[in-house]
């Protein structure tokens, strides 16, 4: 059996794209404000976007209600693709791009092309929605390299990480040791980093939140106990059950009763 393990960085929910397209003919389009995203990867050639040069290799992004103007330029008129959404989702991948002036710059070309040559090599029908989405995140996985520095220090890169890792994984029988070694780091550092960001050890944050979805089932739904367990990553309910009392000072099925 094959398992990969997925290392949540940032929790967000695909955007819907409409619209997918390939322009290599002289067009201009603004002033003017439209009511979506657009997000356009300029293939080769140049231009102008709001009056600033766009050139292959970078893109710009228009967003509902923007005033904009893009022109092609007369003696390297440029050639683009470009992706269309009215999804709000769309905002945070915008962020993403690194965008100063809300033109940014791409890499692996080679990834980009390919994605024209699939549009339009096109004979029959359209994309679905699926289809144009898979473009646009392969793009985006392939081409976009943020410029754009993190405010978090690697102290809390790492927590925020830790975090989310184990709230994706409460069923799951978690370790300091795991931990660090999905990071790459001691278990001394990650201690220290826990204490510095939460006060607490790595190991007293993994019980809280381990108590604290135990006592919402216990308390919200008719689970049995075993049930329970097992969601936690506890493989037998008289582990569990010991688990609980240490922490909270009373068995699970009291627990219930008084709540």
């Amino acid at each position: 059996m094959l398992y990969y393990e997925i290392i949540p960085e940032d929790a967000m929910r695909i955007p819907l794209m409409c619209c997918i397209g390939y322009s290599d003919v002289n067009n201009a389009y603004g002033p003017m404000i439209r009511d979506q995203y657009i997000v356009h990867y300029v293939v080769s050639g140049k231009g102008t976007f709001n009056g600033m040069p766009v050139e292959a290799g970078q893109g710009f992004l228009i967003t509902p209600g923007m005033m904009h103007e893009y022109r092609y330029d007369e003696k390297d008129p440029w050639a683009y693709l470009w992706f269309k959404s009215y999804d709000k989702d769309t905002e945070r991948f915008f962020e993403m791009h690194g965008a100063v002036n809300n033109i940014f710059n791409y890499e692996n070309r080679e990834e980009l092309l390919s994605v024209v040559n699939r549009v339009c090599t096109k004979k029959k029908g359209g994309f679905t929605a699926t289809q144009i989405g898979e473009f646009f995140i392969h793009i985006f996985n392939e081409c976009i390299k943020s410029d754009k520095p993190s405010t978090l220090s690697s102290f809390q890169k790492y927590c925020d990480w830790c975090k989310k890792y184990i709230d994706l994984n409460i069923d799951k029988p978690i370790s300091v040791a795991t931990l660090c070694e999905l990071l790459g780091i001691t278990q001394p550092y990650l201690f220290k980093i826990f204490k510095s960001e939460l006060g607490i050890s790595p190991k007293q944050y993994i019980i809280q939140r381990k108590i604290k979805h135990a006592k919402r089932m216990l308390s919200e739904t008719d689970a049995p106990i075993s049930t329970v367990a097992l969601s936690l990553g506890f493989y037998d309910t008289i582990s569990f059950s010991k688990f609980f009392k240490s922490v909270a000072g009373i068995s699970p099925t009291a627990y219930r009763q008084n709540h």
